[in-house]
């Protein structure tokens, strides 16, 4: 499974939109890995094509400022957004706190999931962001 996310690549000299990204599925589990990518429409239609995902790995760092980073990376709102979009049965915040990438401080971005959470009422066991190394289970359906 594949899908177009909003996401510009500057790792080389000329930019452009990228068009991929992946999701892995077997007889018994559905993930979703939204790598990089810029909040859009291509997240509503995942959920169209794709039904009952039981994980979605998404980015909720290096997003500021917005003005320049939108189009690459999205926010912790809408990473929520992104989870209600695309309905899976859990979440796993990634793509923050390893390295000072952007303006926002490498700490702020579990912060401002969870107030973004509280703030579309999503319990936080829906939408986890797990501390380095630590495992997440993900229960049988």
């Amino acid at each position: 499974m594949t899908n177009p996310p909003q996401s510009v690549r500057s790792r080389s000299k000329t930019c452009r939109l990228e068009k991929c990204c992946a999701g892995v599925s077997s007889s018994r589990k559905r993930s979703r890995h939204s790598c990089v990518s810029g909040y859009g429409e291509h997240f509503r239609q995942i959920a169209e094509r794709v039904r009952d995902i039981d994980l979605a790995l998404i980015p909720i760092g290096a997003y500021e400022p917005r003005w320049f980073m939108r189009r690459a990376h999205v926010n912790p709102e809408e990473a929520v957004r992104i989870h209600l979009d695309v309905r899976p049965r859990k979440s796993v915040g990634m793509h923050f706190g390893t390295f000072q990438l952007t303006d926002e401080a490498i700490d702020d971005p579990p912060r401002h999931l969870r107030e973004a959470l509280r703030e579309r009422n999503v319990q936080e066991d829906e939408f986890v962001v797990p501390g380095f190394g630590e495992r997440i289970a993900i229960p049988a359906r």
